[in-house]
């Protein structure tokens, strides 16, 4: 036996493929063998089957969607970037002075040491 979820999608593949007419549409609508949502899919579905046009808008929309998606991940990856540089050369900063200490540090320890102490 077919679920209820199998039977409208049967019947949502009939409808789409023209096997089902309109007015066999509408009184499976009316005596609840079809939901409304399927019987507007399948209706939905036939009218873009029938308009190339449809195909051409979705295409177009896909498209702005895609390109729009595109630009905003690029300012945050942009943004994203410019801050990593940021915190890049405050490291490199910090890392040239801690060098310098203890470069200084180095300086003043060997000055306490004789040349015979180094190693």
């Amino acid at each position: 036996m077919l679920s209820a979820a199998e039977k409208a999608n049967a019947l949502q593949v009939l409808a789409a493929s023209g096997a089902l007419t309109a007015k066999e549409m509408i009184v499976g609508v009316c005596t609840g063998k079809i939901k409304l949502a399927t019987a507007a899919q399948a209706a939905w579905n036939a009218v873009m089957k029938a308009n190339p046009i449809g195909l051409l808008v979705t295409a177009i929309g896909a498209l702005v969607a895609g390109i729009g998606a595109y630009a905003l991940t690029q300012k945050r990856a942009a943004s994203a970037t410019g801050e990593l540089t940021e915190n890049q050369k405050e490291n490199i900063e910090a890392s040239k002075e801690a060098i310098k200490t203890l470069r200084k540090r180095q300086q003043h320890v060997r000055k306490r040491l004789t040349p015979a102490q180094w190693k």
